[in-house]
């Protein structure tokens, strides 16, 4: 999951659903019933319940109860968040908040790459070679 940071929600499931059909970039309009209805089952169930617990306690969202010790080292390693301004579906703010929540948690540094125009997953794309100098950089 690159949206870890955000707070996954069945709109933007069922948005970036419509995206993936569509063939096209995400976007603010809503997605059709049926697809918010089928996210909204899928984020019920307890595979994916337990999927993202796991995915949280991993970005240290939330306390590591069931995430295996040789997992609990990932709260140490260094990060990185490339993200866009212009991302409709996940936040820059919680981006924003969530890397220094993670600062604080770990007492380590956070790098922060915005980019202003990329749609969401299309940085790498719009942006190449600053996307490709900023990962081999890191």
């Amino acid at each position: 999951f690159d949206c870890a940071p955000g707070d996954l929600r069945p709109d933007i499931i069922a948005r970036a659903m419509t995206a993936v059909v569509r063939g096209a970039s995400a976007t603010n309009a809503p997605a059709p019933r049926v697809l918010d209805a089928l996210a909204a089952t899928l984020l019920q169930t307890k595979y994916i319940q337990d999927r993202l617990r796991i995915i949280d306690e991993a970005w240290g969202k939330v306390d590591g109860a069931s995430m295996p010790a040789d997992d609990a080292s990932l709260m140490n390693c260094p990060t990185m968040f490339i993200y866009s301004e212009a991302d409709v579906l996940i936040s820059p703010r919680e981006i924003e908040i969530f890397a220094r929540t993670r600062e604080k948690k770990t007492g380590r540094e956070v790098k922060m790459r915005k980019f202003d125009t990329a749609a969401h997953c299309e940085i790498g794309r719009d942006h190449y070679v600053e996307y490709k100098a900023h990962v081999r950089d890191f």
